[in-house]
């Protein structure tokens, strides 16, 4: 399954170790910037993404809104409050950080069945 991490904090360099412990996933591409994933996640097969919510240049759920197709969700986010905030979006799950190992473990076995 292929990744793409949107995050601009350290959380996308704990993602992207996580992935890389597990053979069924391939980080295409990993981001502090919101733009830079776009045209990968209009143009590539992304199977997953990771999203933090809050971003300087743009939030998460502007983001959600410019994606033709759109893969599974991962929302990452420092407050759940915020996971609330946007129910009205489909996503597969969220992360609250510092991201647990074993949440995100959970999370894949969750987006996998």
């Amino acid at each position: 399954m292929n990744c793409v991490i949107v995050d601009d904090d350290v959380s996308k360099n704990i993602l992207s170790d996580l992935i890389k412990q597990l053979n069924y996933l391939t980080l295409v591409k990993a981001c502090s910037n919101p733009l830079d994933a776009l045209e990968t996640l209009n143009n590539e097969k992304i199977d997953i993404l990771f999203l933090n919510i809050e971003m300087p240049d743009m939030k998460g759920v502007e983001l959600l809104k410019k994606i033709k197709k759109r893969p599974h969700v991962i929302l990452t986010t420092t407050h759940v409050k915020n996971v609330f905030e946007i129910s009205d979006l489909t996503i597969a799950d969220y992360l609250v950080k510092p991201i647990n190992p074993s949440k995100f473990m959970q999370a894949m076995a969750k987006i996998r069945k």
